[in-house]
């Protein structure tokens, strides 16, 4: 009946109206919970940040098991690092204290953006350098509208979205990529002053030489004084053109350096030599022992410039906790089918450790580690405790590298 009709159809419009809000609330209550279920799964901290960059929101990465109401209106460098002052080098903080960001505020019209999409690294520094962190922040700007829709009652306050990653390896690998490219053009440098110099080196020696021949037919007074003198420059020349014989080796490219059989004793004493140049000052020596003592020749195959580098990266690796005035011992043991060299301090009372430890360069060893591999070899370290003079105790590093024997020695 058209009466019925008449109060039946505003009660289904009515009806009609309720349910489709229902279903927009449910809607919405969905996606909030897969917005906020895809906020808390990124694996990087995320941080919505306010005006004044304190903390409007975080993920649960950066809240790292905190309860949210820790960290909220917190500024980013104290929720973020638990720093008590801003991050060094941070443009977006340097926008903020010189009040660009209150000035946007003044001319901004619209539902813009007060912020600047940026791109940046901080570092935090620690006591101990083992602990530095280096974050690569993305810094993207938010529109007022766009965080009220987002982040409910305080997204009108949201104006920037900062993502941390973790960059303190990369740092640490293009810091070690362009100390390589520095270290290969110093090794041709390096290679070049050798060569120059291998020319007046060998003419030296040679004039000193004729000197010492000619001095068995001369009798003059004072003639045993020149011929000590004589012997003393003979001996100086022969252990420069050594030292530069020695370079011009280390600083051969690896592609020159063929696979050949090569003898692993000249090898470690190669590689002790250009350590040593590094050492000296820290009163750091080195002793090379042979086992059996009778061990004439250690053969392996490989690539002997390779293999040096990869026992000097090994020794500097051990050295890298500032040891001073201390006896290096290398022994080069043979088993029936293998060669084991074994490098640590000598056990005995001697040497003085530091307060002061460096932090030891861990490419520097993954590489030697693989140059063994590629040699079909092996590298084993082992920490133990050394005592020195005072009193003192220190943990040091002691290294076991082998390579296979290419053929069988005698007794």
């Amino acid at each position: 009946r058209s009466d019925d009709r008449a109060f039946l159809n505003p009660i289904s419009e009515a009806v009609t109206l309720a349910v489709t809000r229902l279903r927009s609330l449910e809607r919405m209550e969905q996606i909030k919970h897969e917005w906020e279920e895809t906020f808390n799964a990124i694996t990087h901290p995320v941080a919505v940040l306010d005006e004044n960059l304190r903390l409007v929101r975080g993920n649960r990465a950066l809240l790292k098991g905190r309860a949210p109401e820790q960290v909220v209106g917190r500024p980013c460098y104290e929720a973020v690092f638990d720093r008590k002052s801003a991050c060094g080098g941070c443009p977006v903080m340097a926008d903020y204290t010189s009040g660009r960001f209150r000035q946007r505020r003044r001319s901004q019209h619209g539902g813009g953006s007060i912020a600047r999409a940026a791109q940046f690294r901080i570092e935090n520094i620690s006591l101990d350098a083992s602990l530095d962190v280096t974050s690569e922040v993305s810094s993207r700007p938010l529109t007022t509208e766009a965080a009220a829709h987002s982040l409910g009652e305080r997204g009108d306050e949201a104006i920037l979205v900062h993502l941390y990653r973790d960059a303190t390896t990369t740092v640490q690998f293009e810091k070690r990529i362009v100390e390589s490219s520095k270290m290969a053009e110093l090794g041709t440098i390096g290679s070049s002053i050798a060569h120059q110099l291998n020319n007046p080196i060998g003419g030296m020696l040679s004039h000193i030489q004729l000197l010492l021949m000619d001095m068995k037919t001369l009798k003059f007074e004072g003639k045993e004084d020149l011929e000590t003198e004589l012997r003393e420059m003979e001996n100086g020349t022969r252990r420069c053109a050594e030292i530069v014989r020695d370079l011009l080796g280390f600083s051969r490219r690896a592609d020159e350096d063929e696979a050949h059989e090569h003898d692993l004793i000249e090898i470690v004493r190669q590689a002790m030599k250009i350590t040593e140049l590094q050492t000296r000052s820290k009163g750091i020596r080195f002793k090379l022992e042979l086992e059996p003592s009778n061990l004439e020749e250690a053969p392996i195959q490989g690539r002997f410039n390779l293999l040096a580098q990869a026992v000097r990266a090994i020794l500097l690796t051990l050295l890298s906790g500032s040891l001073r005035d201390l006896v290096i011992g290398l022994k080069i043991v043979k088993s029936s089918d293998e060669l084991t060299v074994v490098i640590g301090p000598i056990p005995i009372l001697s040497g003085s450790p530091t307060d002061h430890h460096e932090r030891s360069d861990r490419l520097d060893l993954t590489v030697a580690r693989q140059i063994l591999l590629e040699h079909g070899g092996r590298l084993e370290l082992e920490t133990t405790t050394q005592q020195f003079e005072m009193g003192k105790e220190q943990l040091v590093q002691r290294a076991n590298l082998s390579l296979p024997l290419t053929k069988v020695l005698g007794p």
